[in-house]
């Protein structure tokens, strides 16, 4: 639990809330949500390897890992990159991070998005009934020590509605 943020966020832009039901004590799940300057919104969503203490620590590494490379670059491809590095370093043979990371920008009124390894994330768009799997093709973290890794930009309207889940 004290890995993760407080339940919501609310800004006038921006409304993000979270929650987390852990299926043991100790776990690899975390879910985290970063302001940073410029009014930009980082959401993070990771699901370590297994449970218990040694997912419990990995899942630590990999949000301190996060939190000190947005000091440095916040882009969703650097974020990746440079996590998976961190991760491959300090993890063992079988364990790895599927990871899912968003950038909300106000002035451009844009989304950028990257997913390693892990599960689609939704975006209902205000006014449709249509939902649509954002993600973008790699490996969990920490697999392998040069994976490539993209990202996706998405012009986003006030009411559309993403969900990121693990």
């Amino acid at each position: 639990q004290s890995l993760l943020p407080a339940p919501t966020l609310r800004t006038p832009w921006v409304s993000i809330a979270g929650t987390m039901l852990p299926a043991t004590e100790v776990g690899g799940d975390f879910f985290d949500v970063i302001e940073l300057p410029e009014e930009i919104v980082a959401v993070a969503v990771a699901d370590v390897t297994g449970h218990g203490v040694g997912a419990g620590i990995l899942s630590a590494m990999a949000k301190s890992a996060l939190h000190s490379q947005l000091q440095h670059d916040p882009a969703p491809v650097s974020v990746l990159k440079n996590l998976n590095a961190t991760i491959y370093e300090v993890s063992g043979d079988k364990m790895f991070v599927t990871f899912a990371y968003l950038l909300f920008d106000r002035s451009k009124r844009t989304v950028t998005l990257a997913t390693a390894g892990h599960p689609p994330l939704f975006r209902a768009r205000k006014g449709s009934a249509r939902v649509e799997l954002l993600r973008t093709a790699s490996l969990g973290l920490g697999m392998r020590p040069e994976a490539s890794f993209s990202s996706i930009t998405l012009a986003w309207d006030p009411g559309d509605r993403f969900f990121c889940y693990t």
